[in-house]
């Protein structure tokens, strides 16, 4: 018997197969065991119970989430996007397809034919892909990852959430660094720091704390880990997003959806240095985004917590640059 290919529905695939004891005699249903009702991307295997034979009609619907939770696309390699860059920098102005901060993104991968996406792998085989205009004096998102140990959103979110305006429950949107505590509703709330293995969250205690006498004498009696990320993670995210970033540069003119980009620079950066990242931390170059909510049931839910850098810094977690256009 030969299956259809599942058709595409958006995130979901689906497909109902209907049988019975008469089919499976007839070979096309085994009585019991694994049955691969269809092929496609993702393999989905059911397995039925023999109870299940006795000639009723069995109706097996399927749902298969691809993985990432996205459509299986087919990636584009660096090389077929250098080439479209290339045609971008002679094409000269383009208008924005997204009004905003964002948009150069959006429309740079538009047009290099880059599905929009968040998710911690390369966007095309071999390179990561990002965009800045010129003027930006913006940060740039390096990866999301969330703190360990498990629970650390929770404790996060009961100590400092606060309840956002048109939310019926607290949130708690701020960005931490090295330099100085984070304040929030006009209390002291954490500070980022970086021990030897470790990148934590810190609470300084219940009372505000002079950060010069705080960086220089770190009171461990008051000091209070909130969550952390190791060394080892926090590379591996990096390395597994960025095992090249092809950075895009544009000059801009316009505003809002009149915008107007031109892509007339690129380099590839390679060699992540994670000396680095760990200095433009320290330095307070590099900052911590952190933004959790809740479920209706409660629970808190990371909408990605980042690590951010200075656009002009961007370079630097690199070892080796490249011009491209």
């Amino acid at each position: 018997m030969s299956l259809p290919d599942l058709p595409h529905f958006g995130h979901f695939m689906v497909l109902t197969y209907i049988c019975s004891a008469e089919r499976s005699n007839l070979g096309l249903l085994p009585p019991y065991g694994p049955v691969l009702l269809f092929k496609t991307d993702v393999n989905i295997v059911i397995s039925t119970s023999p109870s299940l034979q006795n000639g009723h009609l069995i109706i097996f619907t399927c749902f298969a989430i691809f993985l990432m939770s996205r459509p299986i696309i087919n990636m584009l390699t660096y090389e077929e996007v250098v080439e479209q860059l290339k045609l971008l920098n002679e094409r000269k102005w383009v208008k924005t397809h997204r009004a905003g901060p964002t948009g150069i993104g959006k429309t740079l991968e538009d047009l290099t034919g880059i599905p929009e996406n968040n998710i911690p792998t390369p966007d095309m085989k071999g390179a990561e892909l990002k965009s800045t205009r010129k003027t930006a004096k913006s940060m740039l998102t390096l990866f999301t990852k969330s703190p360990l140990p498990d629970g650390a959103n929770s404790v996060l979110l009961k100590r400092f959430g606060y309840q956002a305006r048109g939310n019926e429950k607290p949130d708690l949107h701020t960005t931490v660094s090295t330099l100085k505590f984070n304040t929030l509703r006009g209390k002291q709330g954490f500070i980022v720091e970086v021990s030897e293995d470790k990148v934590e969250l810190v609470s300084g205690g219940p009372a505000p704390m002079d950060i010069m006498k705080y960086l220089t004498d770190k009171p461990e009696e008051k000091k209070e880990v909130l969550g952390y990320w190791n060394r080892r993670i926090l590379r591996e995210c990096f390395e597994k997003k960025f095992p090249q970033l092809l950075f895009v540069k544009a000059e801009c003119r316009g505003s809002g959806k009149n915008e107007e980009f031109w892509f007339n620079e690129a380099w590839l950066l390679s060699e992540f240095s994670f000396d680095n990242f760990i200095n433009l931390l320290k330095s307070g170059d590099i900052l911590v985004d952190i933004r959790i909510g809740q479920y209706p049931n409660g629970r808190s839910h990371d909408h990605g917590t980042g690590f951010r850098v200075q656009i002009n810094k961007l370079d630097m977690c690199f070892q080796k640059r490249k011009n491209i256009i």
